[in-house]
């Protein structure tokens, strides 16, 4: 198996307080709670939070009024291909002569001078630079000297002082009001094209731009969280109907199903962003500007051709510099060092790092490619590393061999002479000698939840959507499912590179699991008895129906030895959320309003009217079953949409709690009878505390104060006043933390005072009234009962998410028998775990 450690977050389900119709899965909803993630917002984000908006703002309206043009200087990544094309387009659409710059690779990033006086000889007099510029201080200077305005938009750290610029809007500056650090280059020169549409009163307008940020954003790796986010959710929701010619047409092309498609983070960063950004790796990064630039459809078509072809091309120079170099790490046995350093003449300078990733993902050590460039007498390196090796930092050791180096902890790059290639890699070699261990060099696999096969079903894919956009910062949530077995294991593919099997587990089936890049393991998984899988979901359609499509990300031996977890299908059943959604796939639409569900042994059947219509899947069934039986539950079913497909109706069903209580009593007595049935169950009993308040409330009908504090069934107990007062047609108000400004119904049966802040300035009323409280009280007028309990002997109070961690415990998550049990022998157990829950049973 791979070198990988499975390390499990803190999983926790978190309760969910919004109207049942907004209700989202509970996994998903918790997952949403850890990451603090909202639902999709509006941008609406004030662009002159940041420093030197206004300045930059100012020196463009008044280039403006003077007629000069303004020149874009960006960089050849798709982060500056889509910062360019963004600022010309929205400046031009304002009106404003525009031109633009990107350097080729041979240049290098950034500013350079010799740009910088081309653009000055074509009558450039301002100059906007797009994610670079930050550490530029001499170009700037340059600039200056012949006279040039300079506004620096970028989002890299900050190096010592800033350039000399008449404005520099970096949202890294201390400066800022703005609290996000963590814009891409385009996110940033979004603010201050923003910021100008603002100032001249066409703020709305910018919205059309969010595909172009949403595409440079996601290209750059930078957390999808904060304004990132919310700028990437409104862009993808634009590529199908971009107002851009070239873009549109792009997406078409690449997704024949662009209409109903759903874009995700994925598609931007693995389809489309590679395109543009092979320009920039073996030719020229201004072919992909043009295309987002170009309004004639024949020629955007063009443009496409000659930029997939480019990726093709780029693609086929990655993989044989890839092959050249597991060829070499295979020859020298390169994966037992400490790194991996490969230097060749032909590698091209453009995929070189690409390739460096690629490799580390294979064998998990930092990896240094270089290009040897035998005419200049160097080469030029593109270094990628792993959690806990910085790389700038160990080159640093080594700095007296290079002749330059920069870039950050996770990739960097340098530039050296040839002769010093051979010294360099046994120099680094011993430098990491002593960083690296066993334990760095084990790739960690962060795993958010082991799930239960039942939980993989439509509700949780669907679901899925409210996380996304998925990437640095909100990764795709990897899951895991314990004690499985494979089958139909083969390759894939047309090079037969990657896995696809079945999943086994228990009674249920997983088919046509994909594992991406695993060739290497593949005869390994053919011998293997158990295992425990790591994998993340997706949902895909596929001629009208929903596929749960998983996708391994690992596999690990299963492990005997584990932690036990105790009572865990019986958890998870619990946390099911309704109301909660199935799809069935019929010949006819034939369904009436009237829908119910028939419970047999196992299996749930529909019925419309009195017809048989289907059987529900088998693990919908099993959830239905469970909260029929151990919650006292009946359903509601309703027919939510139905989608006309090829071969069938795709119908999407809606089942619900019925929380309609229905009594035929006549006699108060058994009406209580029923209630507490209802909410109960026919072996529940109400509590000591709640006996003695409904007794003095309803038997002996007086005003009663209690003292009850929460976790005693107070819930429960308002409940059963409602349900009494609406069958018997009575009024009743509720009034939680009373301190005299909310209004009495006078007119009403019932008043319940929820630990009112000032019980005392209660009124008489002619209802009757129950104030319930957290500390002693008395009042004149009211029957008063004080709640007394004794707590067992050597109770163990613990969280929910500890339940699964002890065999005898007690829980309102566990089934009603292993409660009944537990209560039974309360009084005898020595050591004893249980949650709050149990309170209400004392």
């Amino acid at each position: 198996m791979r070198n990988t450690k499975w390390i499990y977050q803190n999983y926790k389900y978190y309760p969910q307080k919004i109207e049942k119709k907004e209700a989202i899965h509970s996994i998903v909803y918790s997952i949403m709670k850890e990451r603090n993630l909202s639902h999709q917002e509006n941008f609406n984000t004030n662009p002159f939070l940041l420093k030197d908006m206004e300045e930059a703002v100012s020196l463009l309206q008044e280039a403006k009024k003077k007629k000069q043009t303004i020149w874009i200087y960006g960089d050849y990544d798709v982060d500056g291909i889509t910062s360019v094309s963004l600022c010309y387009l929205a400046l031009s659409e304002l009106g404003y002569e525009v031109e633009y710059y990107i350097p080729l690779r041979d240049e290098g990033y950034g500013l350079n001078q010799e740009a910088l006086q081309s653009i000055y000889n074509q009558g450039g007099k301002i100059v906007i630079t797009v994610d670079c510029g930050i550490v530029s201080s001499k170009e700037v200077d340059f600039a200056n000297s012949l006279g040039m305005t300079m506004i620096v938009t970028d989002h890299h750290e900050l190096q010592g002082e800033l350039p000399k610029a008449a404005a520099v809007i970096n949202p890294k500056r201390k400066e800022n009001i703005y609290p996000f650090p963590s814009l891409a280059g385009v996110g940033t020169a979004f603010f201050l094209m923003t910021a100008l549409f603002e100032k001249e009163g066409k703020r709305k307008e910018i919205t059309k731009y969010f595909d172009i940020v949403a595409l440079g954003t996601i290209a750059d790796i930078v957390p999808l969280i904060e304004n990132n986010r919310i700028l990437v959710q409104q862009g993808l929701s634009l590529l199908a109907k971009s107002q851009w010619t070239g873009l549109r047409i792009l997406v078409k092309r690449l997704f024949p199903d662009y209409e109903t498609h759903h874009f995700s983070a994925y598609d931007v960063g693995f389809i489309i962003a590679p395109i543009f950004n092979a320009a920039g790796r073996l030719e020229d990064a201004k072919s992909s500007v043009r295309l987002f630039l170009e309004k004639d459809s024949k020629k955007a078509n063009e443009q496409i051709d000659y930029l997939i072809q480019n990726n093709l091309d780029r693609r086929a120079v990655q993989e044989k510099i890839l092959q050249a170099c597991l060829e070499e790490i295979s020859q020298k046995k390169l994966e037992d060092k400490n790194s991996i350093v490969i230097a060749r003449e032909g590698f091209h300078h453009g995929v070189i790092g690409i390739v460096a990733s690629k490799l580390v993902d294979r064998f998990y050590k930092p990896t240094i490619i270089m290009e040897i460039k035998a005419n200049e007498g160097i080469a030029t390196a593109s270094c990628r590393s792993i959690s806990g090796i910085n790389i700038v930092e160990s080159l640093e050791a080594v700095s007296h061999l290079l002749l330059r180096y920069g870039g950050h902890s996770g990739a960097a790059g340098f530039s050296i002479l040839i002769e010093n290639i051979a010294k360099f890699y046994e120099e680094f070699e011993a430098i990491l000698e002593d960083k690296i261990s066993k334990e760095i060099t084990t790739r960690k696999l962060n795993i958010t939840k082991e799930l239960l096969p039942f939980q993989i079903q439509y509700p949780l894919l669907h679901d899925m959507k409210y996380l996304e956009p998925f990437g640095a910062s909100n990764p795709a949530p990897i899951f895991s499912l314990k004690h499985c077995k494979l089958d139909k294991i083969r390759l894939i593919g047309a090079d037969k590179k990657h896995i696809m099997c079945n999943i086994h587990h228990g009674d249920t089936i997983f088919w046509n699991c994909v594992w991406f890049q695993a060739f290497d393991i593949y005869e390994e998984l053919l011998y293997i008895q158990e295992v425990d899988v790591a994998f993340h979901l997706k949902l895909e359609t596929y001629r009208g129906r929903y596929q749960y499509k998983i996708f391994i990300d690992d596999i690990q031996s299963s492990n005997t030895t584990n932690e036990v977890r105790y009572h865990q299908e019986e958890i998870e059943y619990s946390y099911v959320q309704f109301p909660y959604e199935v799809i069935l796939y019929l010949k006819h639409t034939n369904l009436s309003e009237n829908l119910s569900l028939n419970f047999e042994e196992r299996e749930v059947r529909l019925f419309s009217n009195r017809s048989y219509i289907a059987y529900l899947d088998s693990n919908t069934s099993k959830i239905l079953h469970y909260w029929k039986q151990e919650k006292n539950c009946n359903f509601h079913v309703r027919k939510k949409e139905v989608f006309l497909e090829e071969e069938h109706y795709k119908i999407h069903l809606e089942i619900t709690i019925n929380e309609d209580f229905h009594s035929y009593s006549l006699k108060e007595g058994q009406l209580f009878q029923d209630i507490k049935n209802f909410l109960l169950g026919k072996e529940g009993k109400y509590n000591s505390i709640q006996t003695k308040i409904l007794a003095s409330l309803f038997k002996k009908r007086q005003n009663t104060l209690a003292t009850m504090e929460c976790g005693r069934g107070i819930r429960t107990l308002i409940n059963t006043i409602k349900l009494y007062a609406d069958y018997t047609k009575q009024q009743y108000q509720i009034l939680e933390n009373w301190d005299e400004k909310e209004k009495i119904e006078t007119q009403c049966q019932f008043h319940i005072f929820l630990f009112p802040k000032t019980p005392k300035k209660i009124p008489a009323l002619s209802s009757r009234i129950l104030i319930l409280t957290g500390q002693d009280q008395i009042l004149e007028g009211y029957f008063t009962i004080e709640d007394s309990y004794s707590l067992p002997k050597n109770i163990h109070w613990i969280e929910e998410e500890e339940i699964s961690k002890h065999k005898i415990v007690f829980s309102h998550r566990l089934r009603k028998e292993k409660q009944k049990k537990i209560l039974e022998q309360l009084l005898n157990l020595q050591d004893f775990y249980a949650t709050k829950d149990l309170l209400v049973h004392l």
